[in-house]
């Protein structure tokens, strides 16, 4: 499992690099911080491991790694780099 894994990230971490989207890892890490931090919220008094926050969680980095998706097949003279820095600071 950890040579199929080390595979996948090699093969994907290529992709990040070529197309010069360096910091997608930082935002979808914050993404997925904020989906944490509302599911504590609406979940007042349920352990941060609870199987709501991670599904949240998880729900909206899926939707954060789309909309970078969709983000990249758009022409505009905001490059991806600087939209994926945006979405960090936030």
């Amino acid at each position: 499992m950890c040579l199929i894994l080390a595979g996948i990230h090699c093969y994907l971490g290529l992709h990040v690099v070529e197309r010069g989207i360096i910091f997608v890892d930082l935002a979808l890490a914050q993404i997925a911080a904020l989906g944490t931090v509302i599911a504590l919220l609406l979940l007042m008094g349920h352990d941060m491991h609870d199987r709501m926050a991670q599904v949240l969680s998880l729900a909206l980095t899926v939707v954060g790694a789309g909309l970078f998706a969709v983000v990249r097949m758009r022409e505009d003279e905001i490059p991806q780099e600087a939209l994926i820095g945006i979405a960090h600071a936030v």
